[in-house]
């Protein structure tokens, strides 16, 4: 099942906030910023304490992948969803994290308050922001929020077959230019909207197979294909994350699993490479506050078994 990617108080949370706020820019990206949060640069800073229970676990991803790595070092099953629910609207982590990669996640009884994991060769960490001062949530060390127009990946999860660009097309026997994703995932498997969008077309080819085409909002398209069965039609409006098809192996295919497209004004977009924008900043003071959490949380020592590791 296709897991949301925030609770219902948070969505609310958001819905309030935006509610009362007027469009700012923000680091160059249009952004929404509470009108609480416009307060002078001599504004009193509040740094929150890293609560004592919070537990650090820096960790080096095996062979077997993230989710056996957590397990080995015994952390909460839960944690993996959590972690991954925190990125997976501008980051499929699955798709970067390689065997040898280092990381590290911070956990407080087993609820997630900090991740850091290695994006293109740097750093990316987020942390979630408990304060008065914006919509919950987590946000990145540049005070983005960790939602976006766009959900990174269409499928709850789904093992990476074929990658965006050239590649052999064992059908033609030539060398072929892939402009989509291709995730292994077993027929009937939930397929979900990346995004609030417009039904633009539902067909059949013989090369596609069954498929779906949306248009989002900012002249993005997406496209789903080689799926077994469609829920919507044409002209219908979707929200996101809402699932519109089940994945099959329809069309040329060489197996179950469902080819993922993502396009800007026409043009094919590496869909791994993309990062759309946050569509939730944090102000000026509470990014204050955000930055010193995370400087906290980067001073704290691995002691996720109980030991301390140096």
């Amino acid at each position: 099942m296709v897991r949301a990617s925030a609770s219902t108080a948070t969505r609310s949370l958001f819905l309030v906030a935006l509610a009362s706020c007027a469009p700012e820019r923000v680091h160059d990206r249009a952004a929404f910023v509470l009108p609480a949060v416009k307060a002078t640069a001599t504004a009193p800073l509040v740094v929150h304490d890293v609560p004592t229970q919070v537990a650090r676990a820096d960790l080096t991803i095996a062979p077997s992948g993230l989710v056996e790595t957590m397990r080995d070092a015994d952390l909460p099953v839960s944690l993996v969803d959590e972690v991954d629910d925190a990125f997976v609207w501008r980051v499929d982590l699955f798709a970067h994290l390689r065997a040898g990669d280092a990381f590290s996640v911070w956990h407080r009884d087993g609820t997630l308050v900090a991740a850091s994991v290695p994006i293109r060769g740097d750093a990316f960490m987020v942390a979630r922001y408990d304060g008065d001062l914006a919509p919950v949530g987590f946000y990145d060390k540049d005070g983005l929020g960790m939602t976006s127009a766009l959900r990174s990946r269409p499928v709850d999860l789904g093992r990476i077959t074929s990658r965006f660009g050239q590649r052999f097309d064992v059908f033609t026997g030539a060398a072929g230019f892939h402009r989509g994703v291709d995730y292994g995932v077993a027929v009937g498997t939930p397929v979900v909207a990346v995004g609030a969008a417009r039904v633009k077309s539902v067909g059949r080819s013989t090369s596609a197979g069954n498929f779906i085409k949306l248009a989002h909002a900012g002249g993005y398209e997406s496209a789903y294909l080689h799926l077994d069965r469609i829920d919507v039609a044409k002209g219908d409006i979707v929200g996101a994350n809402v699932v519109i098809a089940r994945s099959g192996n329809t069309g040329r295919s060489t197996g179950p699993h469902l080819h993922y497209e993502l396009r800007l004004a026409g043009i094919a977009l590496d869909p791994l490479a993309t990062m759309p924008s946050s569509t939730v900043a944090l102000g000026p003071l509470a990014r204050r506050e955000h930055l010193a959490f995370i400087k906290q949380l980067q001073q704290m020592e691995d002691t996720h078994d109980g030991r301390t590791h140096r």
